[in-house]
């Protein structure tokens, strides 16, 4: 289920092109959910009068917003100041995750905000891969760790230096290795990116451009 923020905004938008956008921010500027499940949406109106015009005129309009983007059949319970204190009493919190459809793996942009942990990311996966490299072809081959982590982190950072054992290692230690070597120049968020993201939709859009000629 949606968050209660997006759903309402979503719901708003809708009543605004079936009404107007006055008349919805007459009715509805200091409502908000309460609870909202599959089958029941609670509003709170803090006024009576605008908790009757809204159950009166425009419970049809949300239960059409409802069904039609989130495809949910649901009763609209409007609740006042003189009622929201026995709903607080008695309710509990409503079983859905507060979870915003836009922010996805999709949709990430590194930013201002999020550059720090976007690197400490990869500088985590970036140091596991060449840790956990170097100790699995330690056990595999009973080569000092210390000489395996100093192939792996040769292979993570792709700069080709090498104690001379590559020759020798098996096959499980060699594929290691071209792992962490492709991982390193291709980049680990770049594959995990492509692995994951829905690939049937795309951003890309050809640009258009009016060119005069003659």
């Amino acid at each position: 289920m949606y968050s209660s923020a997006y759903v309402w905004a979503k719901v708003l938008g809708h009543m605004e092109s079936r009404l107007t956008p006055q008349v919805v921010s007459t009715w509805f500027d200091d409502t908000e959910i309460l609870e909202l499940t599959d089958e029941k949406l609670v509003l709170y109106s803090p006024s009576s009068f605008r908790k009757d015009i809204i159950l009166r005129r425009c419970v049809g309009y949300i239960k059409e917003a409802m069904q039609e983007i989130f495809q949910l059949n649901v009763d609209v319970v409007v609740l006042d100041d003189t009622e929201i204190e026995a709903y607080r009493g008695k309710s509990q919190k409503p079983e859905f995750i507060e979870f915003n459809p836009q922010f996805t793996f999709d949709n990430f942009i590194v930013g201002n905000s999020n550059r720090f942990a976007n690197a400490a990311a990869v500088a985590v996966m970036y140091f596991l891969l060449f840790f956990v490299g170097g100790i699995v072809i330690s056990t595999a081959e009973g080569l000092p760790l210390s000489t395996c982590l100093y192939e792996t982190a040769s292979a993570v950072g792709t700069v080709g230096l090498t104690l001379g054992i590559t020759p020798q290692l098996g096959v499980l230690s060699q594929l290691i290795l071209i792992v962490l070597m492709y991982l390193g120049r291709v980049g680990g968020l770049t594959l995990i990116y492509a692995a994951i993201s829905n690939k049937n939709q795309s951003g890309a859009k050809l640009p258009l451009e009016n060119i005069t000629v003659g």
